[in-house]
Formats: structure tokens, C-alpha cells, sequence
């Protein structure tokens, strides 16, 4: 290749680069400053993106990964679906992403959406919310509805219905909020598609106080990026995978229907948490 060929492919890949970032700097500003924005739905390159850096985040913040009811994920595929994991820590992302095997929406706080995050969480199709404003919560509510009905049948939405870490893994029913429920419903209603499913899905960490090594290393930078307190004991994860539920055959009332949901989380997490003690078990008979 003649020196005039590298030249014209070098300024061709540096036009798309600016144009990229051009393009997503947009998107990524109008999701930082305007309530309710819909960035482009997230493609086949921005799910690719977030598994990479989510297989990179599981390995430098939750260790080796149990997943139970892979299967599950498979009978939804061709169809409308919301992801409704527990949230126990900053690592959740990173276990319960690569396993979803489709490009899928979810929220972030708008507080974090500054520098680079605003333009990756629009390139990702991230809908912005600030939990400190009640008008800001229903354009977020409002965005996620008309996201799901835009993005057509096989559009995924990704949300902790608990809205907060709660490091305990204690599962209440006051912790959760009825925003799921009210997306789902809307969607049907708006759509007609009564094949809408939610998965609920739960994860639990194993937890060792005396691990060392490159485990411990891991850890403690995690805990040093993330501020995440006792989680730096974690040396392996686990994550539950719960049938599919069609949201068209909860109740109408939205408490009753969440309930419902909730039971499912709550019976994930604790299949979650007997996997993560048996392993905790296992390995300190092991050190023994």
C-alpha cells in the first residue's frame, strides 16, 4: 500500500471517529439536559461493548460466575421482555449483563451521565432519571414506555426494581418500586402484545473473609473505584435466572401485581444465596 493509500485511509477512519463522537455527543447531551429523551435503540456494536466491559467488570469485581436458568433467557427471545434483577452491589451489571445475550435498555442516574458516561450511556440506549425530581421520574417512566413500544417486538428493558443498593441481600417488598409494573402495563395497552414477559432474576455473592492473592487485589481496587464497603470479601457470584412471567396475567392492580413479581425475585435470591453458602462451605472445608 502506496503512502497516499495510508493517507486516505487514515483521514477516513479519523471522519468516522469524529463523526461517531459527534453523532453520540448529541444524543449523549440531550439525555444529560432534557427529561424523557430517547436516544437511538442500543445496536448489535453497543451490546457487544457493554458484554466486553461487563465480562471485565465480573472479572475484577464479582470472581468466577454460577448462572442457573440460562434457559429461561431462551424462551423470551423473540419477544418484549424486562429484566427485573435484585441489586446487591456495584458488580451486579457485570454478572447479570453478558447473560442476556440481546441489546437492552436501562436507566442511570443523571448525576453519573458526565464526561464520556453521557455519550456511552446514549450509545448504549440508557434512559437518564433524577430520582431528586418528581417530573424528571415521570419523563424517565414515560421515556421507558414509549422506548418499549418504539423498539418493536423484540425491545428489552433492563431496571432494579429496589432503585438502591441494599448490600444485606435482605429482600422486602417495601424496597421495591411499582415503576416496572406500570411500564409493563402501559406497553400492553399501547401495543396489544400480550406476550410481554418479566424475568425475575437474583444474585447473591460468595464471601470470604480471609480471601487472599490476586482475588484480594481485585477487590480492594474495586472497593477503592466503587466505594463498596464490604463487598470486598467477594470471591465468586452467583446468579438466578427465574422463569418467565407474562406480564398481561398480573393482577390490574398494580401492588397486587407487583407482589407478585416480587415473590419471584425473593424465591431467585434465595435459591442464589443456598448456592453462594454451599460454595462458601466448599471452600473453606477445602482450606481445612
Amino acid at each position: 500500500m502506496n503512502s497516499l493509500a495510508i493517507s486516505l485511509t487514515l483521514v477516513f477512519i479519523g471522519v468516522v471517529l469524529l463523526w461517531w463522537y459527534g453523532y453520540w455527543n448529541y444524543h449523549g447531551r440531550k439525555l444529560h439536559s432534557e427529561d424523557g429523551y430517547i436516544p437511538p435503540a442500543p445496536g448489535l456494536r453497543a451490546t457487544k461493548a457493554m458484554a466486553f466491559t461487563s465480562y471485565i467488570g465480573r472479572f475484577l469485581l464479582a470472581g468466577k460466575c454460577t448462572i442457573v436458568g440460562r434457559e429461561n433467557i431462551d424462551k423470551v427471545k423473540d419477544q418484549r421482555v424486562i429484566f427485573l434483577p435484585s441489586h446487591v452491589d456495584e458488580a451486579d451489571w457485570s454478572v447479570v449483563f453478558p447473560e442476556l445475550r440481546r441489546p437492552t435498555r436501562y436507566m442511570a442516574s443523571r448525576d453519573q451521565l458526565t464526561g464520556i458516561r453521557k455519550r456511552l450511556a446514549a450509545f448504549t440506549g440508557a434512559l437518564a432519571v433524577d430520582n431528586k425530581k418528581r417530573q424528571s421520574r415521570g419523563g424517565a417512566l414515560e421515556a421507558a414506555i414509549e422506548a418499549m413500544v418504539r423498539d418493536g417486538q423484540r425491545a428489552a428493558f433492563t431496571i432494579f426494581m429496589q432503585g438502591k443498593l441494599l448490600r444485606s441481600n435482605e429482600i422486602s417488598i417495601t424496597d421495591f418500586k411499582p415503576g416496572a409494573i406500570r411500564i409493563a402495563k402501559a406497553v400492553i395497552e399501547r401495543t396489544k402484545d400480550n406476550t410481554l414477559a418479566g424475568i425475575p432474576m437474583a444474585v447473591a455473592y460468595v464471601q470470604d473473609e480471609n480471601v487472599v492473592g490476586l482475588r484480594r487485589r481485585f477487590n480492594e481496587f474495586g472497593q477503592k473505584v466503587a466505594r463498596r464497603g464490604e463487598m470486598v470479601h467477594n470471591v465468586a457470584a452467583v446468579l438466578v435466572i427465574g422463569e418467565p412471567i407474562l406480564m398481561a396475567t398480573l393482577p390490574d392492580d398494580v401492588r397486587e401485581a407487583q407482589s407478585v413479581i416480587v415473590a419471584a425475585i425473593i424465591d431467585c435470591s434465595d435459591r442464589a444465596k443456598a448456592i453462594a453458602a454451599a460454595q462458601l462451605e466448599e471452600r473453606r472445608v477445602k482450606k481445612a
